[in-house]
């Protein structure tokens, strides 16, 4: 199995960490993804690039998100309300 095939963030505020480091690690080296896929990926991220956002913005909409759907913060990791 490719790195970084699975991530398990502890706090909703690492939710984009694991996130990005699956985009950069994983998601290239998986040999599962076609290479179609990955090509499409790419064009949507080119496009994509607009204006640079902060990256605590960025991670806060991520936090924000998580408790919508019920995600919450606990001693044990995660979990789902």
């Amino acid at each position: 199995r490719a790195n970084q095939a699975v991530g398990y963030p502890s706090k909703r505020e690492t939710i984009f960490e694991s996130v990005r480091n699956f985009q950069r690690v994983h998601f290239n080296a998986c040999p599962h993804t076609s290479e179609s896929v990955k090509q499409r990926y790419m064009n949507v991220v080119r496009r994509g690039r607009g204006p640079k956002r902060s990256k605590k913005l960025v991670r806060a909409y991520y936090a924000q998100a998580a408790s919508e759907v019920g995600l919450i913060d606990t001693p044990r990791g995660l979990e789902h309300r």
